[in-house]
Order: structure tokens, then sequence, then C-alpha cells
């Protein structure tokens, strides 16, 4: 039920026939990974200790916090020290990303002492804790939808996160043509995220020899000629819940912004079995969704949600799930959707994920 999901995860192929026609060869695989997730049966603070990548945000976080997250309330054991422990985790983050975006210039709203803490913050508390997505359900879409892929344009790049654990083999039977990604461009509105984007891959050895391009670009302006259907795949993974309400010149952010996706693609097929496409793929938060549905939310996501957009960094208050559906479908005809049901705050008498 679309009803009972924040994370929406899309991927459309072109399937390049005599009509050139739009399919989603991706909805089951999509579902089948997607619907499952683990219970929510610890703090995060396992996520913090004991990865050394978070070396960084430990560094910053305040002392009391540092110890109420030390002492790793369970939901089962105590769900109100849980709640309060995941709430004061999520003010802390949620103040320091409002100050460094209040520092940082226009060019540059990544700052780099944010970036340093992004992937634990995005992906190893906001992500599983929050909206709850696993890490690893978002890296088996990149898996899948890049394995036959030659020419790739990731838009909006984070860290490069999932570029860098991008498998050498696919590990699904959607297609047995596998060959190495041999062009990569990385665009992004923020010249610091491309710099640190582009410095994660070169230390890898999987892309030591694969130009990264890089292109400083808005996807909601028409994207540089030269790019124009040059790319196998394209990637806008949590992009779309960062854009903003409104933007000159446009009527529907979203539905632009796919439009842009779109034109980068290639118009006829370049991968070894042609029965395959250019794939379109990436994930997004449904604001509105969350605000249907609080009691299931749970606060620290609530809060979480309306600070990021009275902040400016989402802009994602009013997305629903047929705003998602009717850009992708006016542009690509066939969108997959593959909505992942949000599961009940994890209370100690209820078993329930």
């Amino acid at each position: 039920s679309p009803k009972s999901s924040s994370f929406l995860p899309f991927a459309v192929s072109l399937e390049f026939s005599s009509s050139c026609s739009l399919h989603a060869p991706f909805e089951p695989f999509l579902r089948e990974r997607l619907v499952a997730r683990r219970p929510i049966s610890s703090l995060p603070s396992a996520l913090f200790f004991n990865d050394p990548r978070n070396e960084k945000a430990l560094k910053i976080m305040p002392s009391d916090l540092f110890s109420r997250l030390q002492s790793n309330p369970s939901p089962e054991a105590d769900f109100e020290s849980y709640q309060e422990a995941l709430e004061a985790t999520s003010r802390w983050l949620n103040e320091f990303v409002a100050s460094q975006m209040k520092t940082a210039t226009s060019e540059a709203a990544y700052t780099t002492e944010l970036l340093d803490i992004y992937d634990a913050m995005v992906w190893r508390y906001n992500s599983p804790f929050l909206w709850r997505i696993q890490q690893e359900q978002v890296q088996e879409m990149y898996n899948a939808c890049l394995a036959t892929s030659q020419a790739h344009c990731e838009i909006a790049v984070g860290t490069g996160l999932f570029l860098s654990h991008l498998q050498e083999e696919p590990t699904t039977t959607l297609s047995k043509n596998h060959r190495p990604l041999t062009h990569l461009t990385l665009m992004d509105l923020q010249p610091t995220a491309l710099e640190a984007c582009q410095k994660r891959l070169l230390e890898s050895e999987s892309y030591k020899n694969i130009p990264i391009k890089l292109q400083l670009a808005n996807i909601l302006e028409e994207p540089p000629p030269h790019l124009r259907q040059s790319f196998d795949s394209v990637a806008a993974n949590f992009l779309v819940h960062c854009l903003p309400p409104e933007y000159p010149g446009n009527d529907n952010v979203i539905h632009t912004t796919f439009r842009h996706c779109a034109s980068l693609l290639r118009p006829t097929a370049s991968t070894i079995n042609k029965d395959e496409g250019a794939e379109f793929f990436g994930s997004t938060i449904l604001g509105q969704e969350l605000l249907d549905d609080q009691e299931n939310a749970g606060p620290a996501a609530i809060a979480t949600l309306l600070d990021y957009n009275r902040d400016g960094v989402f802009g994602n208050e009013q997305h629903s799930f047929e705003d998602v559906r009717d850009a992708l479908h006016s542009v690509f005809h066939h969108g997959a959707l593959a909505t992942a049901p949000r599961g009940k705050p994890h209370h100690p008498e209820s078993n329930s994920s």
C-alpha cells in the first residue's frame, strides 16, 4: 500500500524495440528486497561507536549525548529511554546541519565539515532509524541497475557511497551480460561534493582506470548539450526530497527533474544485450506520507522532517506517492515503483518491525 510507506525507490528502463516503449523490469526485484526490513532493535550506538568511519562524528558529539548513547537503550528494555535518545540524537544532528547551512556559501551548501559526517548521519543514523531504510537495500538497487552500464551519470553525488561499493559482478539474474563501467560523470550543484566524491572513488582500485568527469550543473536547468543522450544509466538517489518546492520557470520541480534526467539517456542501446536498455533509477523520502502517519513514523522522524523543510535542507513536506508516480509516468510512461512499508514503532510488548 503506497500510503504505508515513506521511502520510494524507482527504476525505469528503455526497451529498445521498434516503438522504443518503456517498461519496468526491476519492479519484482525491488519489491522482493525492499518490502522486508530488519526490526529496529537497538539505538545507533553500535553504528556510531564500532565503526571507524564515524570517528569525525564522535569528535563533535556533545558529551552528554555521547554518554547517553553509550548506554545503548533498546526499545524492548526501555522504550521511553529509547525514544528520548533518538530524539536527542536527531536534535543534535539537525542543529549541526542547520549551523553548517547558515555558514555555507550559496556555491557550497555542503561544507567539508558536513561531508565529513554525511555517511554517518544520513546512512547510518537517519536512514535506518528515522526513515527505516537499510543501506544494503539501496546498494542492491545500484548493483542491479548498473550491471550492464558502460557510461553512467550520477546526479546529486553525496559522498559517492554506493558507487564506491559497487560490486564487480551482479548478484542477481536480471542480467547475465555484465561488463565494467568505463565512463563516469558526476553532476552536482556543489563543487565540494563533487571533489569529495571524486577523491573517494579515486582511492578505490575499481576506479583507477575509469575516467571520472565532474559537471557543475543544476538538474532543474536544461543539462549541458554535450551530456545529452550520452549515458546507459542515470541515478538520482536521495535527490527529489532535496528539491526546492518552487523554482523559477518550473510548474512541477519533480517532473522537470525527471525530464532532464531522461534527456541524458542514450536513444539507442549500447549494452551488450540489445534487449536491455538505458536505466534511470533512484529513491526518495515522501514527506506527506510521513505526516499522514505520524504515530507510525515516530516523533524523531517527524521533527527531523519539519526541521529540514524549515531550514531548506529538504523540500518534500508535501511530496506524496502520487506526486512521484505521476511525474515518472508523465516522462517515462511506465515506471517501476516499489514502496517499502514502514513498520510500527518497536514497543516492548510488540514484535512488529
